[in-house]
């Protein structure tokens, strides 16, 4: 079940992989458990990253009985080593329950659970991000990152 570190990977071929539904998928995007795509629209791609993360909500849900939100908590801070080892299963999945368990016994004061950031993936390696939930500065940020993604376009034709 390993996916190519370079190779970018549509919404259909990461819900077989995973067996998780594209909306499904698009949900945990949404409620941050999940990065976002990169790219947009058709263009859309997800990487090992977004593999591995599904992987580990799949197993805390089934085996640890996690909720979302505790799984939610612990993606913001296990290391990218840790989360491939939970996906699979290489370190047993009753320490990612203890670790939620001592997390939700001791939560941090969460400044960013009292705001909600919107983030758009123009390219490997950019994002836009804007504070707030207002349909206007959602619809600014669409327009803002259709410009940019057209000159990043624009720039990688004639680079």
């Amino acid at each position: 079940m390993l996916l190519d570190l370079a190779k970018k990977y549509s919404m259909g071929e990461l819900a077989r992989q995973t067996g998780f539904c594209p909306r499904t998928i698009r949900l945990y995007i949404e409620r941050g458990l999940l990065p976002g795509s990169h790219g947009r629209g058709r263009g859309a791609g997800y990487d090992q990253k977004h593999f591995y993360r599904l992987l580990l909500i799949k197993n805390a849900k089934s085996k640890a009985s996690l909720t979302l939100e505790h799984i939610r908590k612990l993606l913001i801070h296990l290391s990218e080593q840790d989360i491939q080892a939970f996906a699979h299963e290489r370190k047993p999945i009753d320490v990612l329950y203890q670790q939620a368990e001592t997390q939700m016994s001791n939560p941090r004061p969460a400044v960013s659970e009292r705001s909600t950031w919107v983030t758009i993936q123009l390219s490997d390696g950019v994002q836009l991000r804007q504070n707030g939930v207002e349909p206007e500065k959602a619809e600014r940020l669409e327009r803002i990152a259709d410009k940019v993604s057209e000159w990043i376009t624009e720039e990688e034709r004639t680079a």
